[in-house]
């Protein structure tokens, strides 16, 4: 998650600092320069409160996600160690005869 903060930090310092040097080089005077700073600031400010809660959003399905899946994953783990297990024990009588048979073959 520290990458997203970075990112939406980067983000915004950029655009606020792009916003700043475009006021700052066009001439104009002050009051209409600070009701254009407050504009800009204002249509920063709803994409990066949309990102922080897209973000979020993200973030908490990912939690879910995890959480749901986990005990999925044990229970199959298991199941495919008891599968093995079984089919060792199974194998076992036929391996003891090829390997006689091999032993045989050999002789």
């Amino acid at each position: 998650m520290g990458k997203l903060k970075s990112y939406i930090f980067g983000f915004t310092v950029g655009s606020v600092a792009a916003g700043i040097t475009v006021l700052l080089n066009a001439p104009k005077p002050g009051k209409e320069l600070r009701q254009d700073l407050k504009t800009q600031v204002n249509d920063i400010q709803l994409p990066v409160k949309e990102l922080k809660e897209t973000a979020l959003s993200v973030k908490n399905n990912l939690t879910d996600f995890t959480q749901k899946s986990i005990p999925v994953i044990k229970s199959t783990v298991n199941e495919v160690k008891t599968l093995v297990d079984s089919w060792q024990t199974d194998i076992q009588p036929n391996l003891k005869k090829l390997s006689e048979e091999i032993n045989d073959i050999q002789k």
